[in-house]
């Protein structure tokens, strides 16, 4: 199993987008997204440009479903 590369919020926030989430709203520093075709959500807080924390991330990645696999594939297109 591949591991997770160190991902930011704003490269994390680009993959959701490739995948159909669209920005909702932002509530304090994070960025809510959701999918209309399932009525998934994703709140990506917002660290700056400090990378997101790997429980984190895996728990994002839980959250829209996707696997690390799919998630490293959208990262590198």
């Amino acid at each position: 199993m591949p591991k997770l590369p160190q991902t930011t919020a704003k490269e994390a926030i680009k993959v959701f987008g490739k995948i159909g989430f669209v920005y909702e709203h932002t509530r304090g520093s994070h960025y809510i997204m959701r999918r209309r075709l399932d009525k998934r959500k994703v709140v990506v807080p917002l660290h700056g440009a400090r990378p997101l924390g790997k429980g984190l991330l895996l728990s994002l990645l839980d959250d829209a479903g996707l696997t690390k696999e799919q998630f490293l594939e959208l990262l590198k297109s």
